[in-house]
């Protein structure tokens, strides 16, 4: 167990702040000493070390059992402290990371989450409540039910269940192009949906004169992209923002779509974000390579992961999830983190890849190693809880502290 902790891990940048540490062996402060390294590697003085394994001394007040130390805490990234004492006449040392931000981010505060999920509402394994209580075991501040061409609603009939796992309930849908499902879309946020108007007259009028955009196809792959065109306006004729789903997915060792459809759908198709993070290494690896090329055309767009989880053997919410930077909870809020770049998307559970813009991915990278873990194991504990407690509707005191701690950890994330 770790004798010092941070009493904040987030401070404002270019700030001069007090960085508490608590000390749960007061025997140790008889003889300890402290030394610090800066976000940007330099010391207070501007200086360079002259050695990176060197930390510049730095004072500190021993306030009863906590250290306080008074820092500027230059510009934007990582700082650490490394703590250096004695226990049962034994040298020994810890290190605690903080991490600085500039104002906008600062502001901000981060939610885990996905909008890619599956219940049995359609082909999913697990019903949409135990789903839910499923993502709050994961962490998910947030998730979302993406049912294959099937728009649910379960806000109202979950809100009770929502406020007890602190986890929002978002709109989503899965909707496909036909005959055959080639083309997957995911709609977020939207007020109604989509799948249904496939086979209504003025659909698939649209998907004809649609169809003369993309000429340069064959008729059978005209035809997909044009309905993809369509189903990208309809999803924001309703409020929602379009996603294009793992692009480079495999079925039976097929790619569902074939890749001059793929490339015509990054290029000429107006869709908001790209599920750029699945479960699935190969998708993960090609789509990543495609973004880099078209942002070398400044055509990148805005990423976010999808676990497309539905709960079959072996499946794990965990394998990829999005960390949004926003204001607060709200479905609003969370998409438009997402459109407008303050998101991340994260895949794996050991030692996690990360992709989004730098300065995002680096304030999850640090999350990801010092905020995530005790967050992540109390959550753990609180959808295990609520989920054993679905079938009797009697919930336990048990509960109610562990959300407690939960919101606990959030309010002292920040200086």
């Amino acid at each position: 167990m770790a004798i010092f902790q941070l009493k904040n891990l987030v401070f404002p940048a270019d700030t001069q702040v007090t960085v508490t540490v608590f000390c749960n062996d007061p025997a140790v402060l008889k003889k300890i000493e402290a030394g610090y390294i800066s976000g940007d590697g330099c010391h207070q003085d501007l200086s360079m070390p002259d050695s990176l394994r060197k930390f510049e001394p730095v004072p500190f007040n021993v306030c009863g059992n906590n250290l306080d130390f008074q820092l500027m805490l230059r510009g934007e990234g990582f700082h650490t402290i490394k703590l250096q004492f004695e226990i049962d006449g034994q040298s020994d040392y810890e290190y605690l990371e903080f991490y600085s931000l500039y104002d906008d981010l600062f502001k901000l505060n981060p939610y885990k989450g996905n909008f890619h999920s599956h219940t049995t509402d359609s082909d999913g394994l697990h019903s949409p409540q135990n789903t839910l209580c499923i993502a709050r075991e994961a962490g998910f501040d947030y998730a979302a039910f993406s049912e294959h061409r099937l728009y649910t609603d379960h806000t109202d009939e979950f809100e009770g269940l929502c406020d007890r796992l602190g986890t929002k309930l978002f709109h989503a849908e899965e909707v496909h192009s036909l005959p055959r499902w080639v083309c997957h879309i995911l709609s977020i946020g939207a007020n109604a949906g989509v799948s249904q108007l496939q086979s209504s007259e003025p659909f698939i009028a649209e998907v004809e004169k649609a169809k003369n955009n993309y000429t340069e196809l064959e008729p059978a792959l005209q035809n997909y992209a044009a309905q993809s065109e369509v189903i990208t306006k309809y999803i924001k004729m309703r409020g929602g923002k379009a996603v294009l789903c793992h692009p480079y997915w495999k079925h039976t060792g097929r790619l569902n779509v074939p890749k001059q459809l793929t490339d015509i759908l990054f290029r000429k198709i107006a869709f908001d974000a790209v599920e750029l993070i699945t479960c699935e290494y190969e998708n993960n690896s090609l789509a990543n390579a495609r973004y880099h090329e078209l942002a070398a055309e400044g055509k990148a767009l805005p990423v976010m992961a999808g676990n497309d989880w539905h709960g079959q053997n072996g499946e794990r919410m965990e394998c990829a999830y999005n960390i949004s930077f926003a204001e607060d909870c709200s479905e609003t809020g969370i998409i438009d983190a997402i459109v407008n770049r303050r998101n991340t998307a994260v895949f794996g559970e050991n030692d996690p890849m990360v992709f989004g813009d730098f300065r995002m991915v680096s304030y999850a990278l640090f999350l990801i190693k010092n905020f995530y873990p005790a967050y992540n194991s109390v959550s753990e504990q609180l959808g295990l809880d609520i989920l054993c407690s679905i079938d009797s509707g009697e919930f336990s005191s048990r509960s109610a502290e562990l959300k407690a701690q939960l919101d606990l950890m959030k309010m002292m994330l920040k200086y």
